[in-house]
């Protein structure tokens, strides 16, 4: 190396280090050792210091102040006949001469900035539950690793630095694997339904795809997602004592399993308030498949509704029932509707009165019907909300949802393989 060589990677070096890079950094870039590097800046301090005479204090600062201000360093060296790294020297000694507090402060605002811009950018860009299991979080941090710093990530996902290492070097054994991934299919089903279903319909859809799982590994995972069965304790029945009208006899006697189609249908009615006024909803299941063969919505609960929607029932089956079950409402007591009944040579039945058990199938469904399409929502506006809504579950009550009464099929499969083995 030539001495013009050594005197522009002395400036060079001199430079880097008045630009703030420190002594291990230049080192490694220059591949010098330490010792060199001190003695380098040393002697430009002194030869830079003795140059500097020249200029007056105040023509110091000035020169300082136009640097800060953002005027280039080489343009002002040419206009004042200086060197770069005169300048340098000059611009890191006033900031030197500053009051460390007010540096320190402006240093601190500026990092606290930065930090809640990050967090906030961390938090849009990323989906955070109070629920979330240490898998998800290690995974979410160590996606994010590379851009950010481990305690900042930390922090914002609540999880310690101690456990993350652990988990870090820890690998997950084949169980926990399988886990993580049976909590995907399961949130899949889960959204799938409309968060309509419990566990055990749940796995019946995951085993029909092919994932095999067990009713207690169900429960389990579901507990650690957070999701709760949808089945409830039902309270225990006082059967009251009553006695109405003995003509009104209960000829189906709870034989809710049925061979075939369109041998027994039952029926019910029931309620819910839309802008603090009743609407009502008449519907008519078959007990073989458990399908809803007709319904119809109305502001009024009367006979007339009861006999439109048989009417409708008859039109979607293109045939009549040999029996039609109902409770002792005044909508199917009523002798208009039994008149119409007899001349159709339908037999008729009826609930023992206040006992819902005869009837349990059409209680039980509108009981779903209300958990899984009614109590999920917000009220509804205006009753055509209300029927889009109706007719929105009656399908997807038909062709998507299991039923443990007919063997975890749906209705509609239920008569599809009826059919298929009965085409005579």
């Amino acid at each position: 190396m030539n001495k013009e060589q050594r005197l522009h990677l002395q400036n060079s070096v001199y430079i880097d280090f008045l630009k703030g890079k420190n002594v291990e950094e230049i080192g490694k870039n220059y591949k010098l050792k330490k010792s060199t590097i001190y003695s380098w800046i040393n002697q430009k301090e002194a030869f830079i210091q003795d140059k500097s005479t020249v200029y007056s204090q105040k023509e110091q600062s000035m020169i300082v102040l136009k640097v800060l201000s953002g005027i280039s360093v080489k343009s002002l060296c040419i206009d004042y006949n200086l060197k770069q790294s005169t300048v340098y020297l000059w611009t890191r000694k006033y900031k030197q001469s500053l009051p460390n507090e007010l540096t320190s402060k402006r240093a601190y605002a500026t990092d606290q900035t930065t930090r809640l811009k990050t967090i906030n950018s961390l938090l849009k860009s990323t989906s955070i539950t109070h629920d979330m299991s240490v898998f998800e979080k290690q995974a979410i941090i160590t996606s994010l690793r590379p851009k950010h710093s481990l305690k900042l990530l930390c922090e914002v996902f609540n999880y310690s630095r101690s456990t993350y290492y652990y988990q870090y070097h820890t690998k997950m054994t084949i169980h926990q694997l399988r886990d993580q991934l049976l909590k995907k299919e399961i949130m899949k089903v889960y959204l799938k339904h409309k968060k309509r279903i419990g566990g055990v319909k749940m796995r019946n859809d995951m085993i029909l795809n092919g994932t095999s799982i067990s009713i207690e590994k169900m429960y389990q995972l579901m507990q650690d997602m957070g999701i709760s069965d949808q089945s409830k304790k039902k309270p225990a029945f006082i059967r009251p004592p009553k006695r109405t009208n003995e003509n009104c006899k209960n000829l189906l006697n709870q034989q809710f399993t049925q061979k075939a189609p369109n041998l027994v249908w039952v029926s019910d009615i029931t309620e819910i308030k839309i802008n603090k006024k009743p609407v009502y909803l008449c519907a008519i299941l078959d007990l073989f498949s458990r399908k809803i063969i007709a319904h119809l919505v109305s502001r009024k609960c009367n006979t007339r509704l009861t006999l439109l929607t048989f009417d409708s029932a008859t039109d979607n089956r293109k045939t009549k029932p040999h029996m039609f079950h109902s409770d002792r409402g005044v909508q199917y007591t009523s002798e208009q509707f039994q008149m119409y009944l007899r001349k159709q040579e339908i037999s008729q039945s009826f609930s023992a009165p206040g006992y819902p058990y005869d009837n349990s199938v059409m209680e039980s469904f509108f009981s779903n019907f209300k958990k899984e399409a009614i109590y999920q929502r917000q009220s509804f506006r205006t009753i055509q909300e209300y029927i889009q809504h109706v007719n929105e579950y009656m399908n997807y009550y038909n062709t998507q949802r299991y039923h443990k009464g007919i063997g975890l099929l749906t209705p509609m499969k239920k008569e599809e393989i009826y059919y298929s083995f009965n085409l005579s």
